[in-house]
């Protein structure tokens, strides 16, 4: 669930291999 906060967020600190 962080991943999709940070990229909700729109932090890409995280690549987005949750979407």
């Amino acid at each position: 669930m962080t991943q999709y906060t940070a990229f909700s967020t729109g932090l890409t600190e995280v690549p987005n291999t949750e979407l």
